[in-house]
């Protein structure tokens, strides 16, 4: 697999006008994509759930290319599912005390080989938004595949 300095991230919405979807599609720096994922929020309530809000620019079901660093969950040879975050220093576990920026989590449609920690690496899947109320969790990208 090739990585280049270089990174393109496009986001797919899909507009529905008199029954018919056609597909528009805005293309974003991967600041920008990763800035519109830090503007989802989850906020604790008294009887332990969470309340979400979703950014409005981004879309439950909607294809999303994103470029980011992996932060493993698995410990395989092959591995299907990973979390993404927009720098390494964001690392959702590494504990530096000051929180982390947002979290994609990514499950492929097929395993791909060990890669390490905090490999960059481009995915396209179908975004969704997580809501389960009894998790801070906001998104999720679905049947992912990883873009050369």
């Amino acid at each position: 697999m090739t990585r280049t300095t270089t990174r393109t991230l496009a986001i797919t919405t899909s507009l529905v006008i008199g029954g018919f979807a056609p597909f528009t599609a805005l293309a974003l720096s991967p600041e920008a994509v990763w800035n519109e994922l830090a503007q989802g929020m989850a906020v604790e309530q008294s009887d332990y759930t969470w309340k979400k809000d979703y950014p409005g620019t981004l879309s439950d079901g909607m294809s999303l290319t994103v470029t980011g660093f992996i932060v493993p969950v698995q410990v395989q040879a092959y591995f299907d599912a990973f979390l993404l975050v927009d720098d390494p220093q964001n690392c959702p576990f590494c504990g530096n005390g000051e929180g982390y920026g947002p979290v994609l989590e990514v499950q492929l449609k097929r395993a791909i080989p060990e890669t390490g920690e905090f490999a960059q690496i481009t995915v396209e899947g179908t975004l969704e938004f997580v809501g389960d109320e009894y998790s801070s969790q906001l998104f999720r990208l679905k049947d992912a595949r990883v873009i050369d």
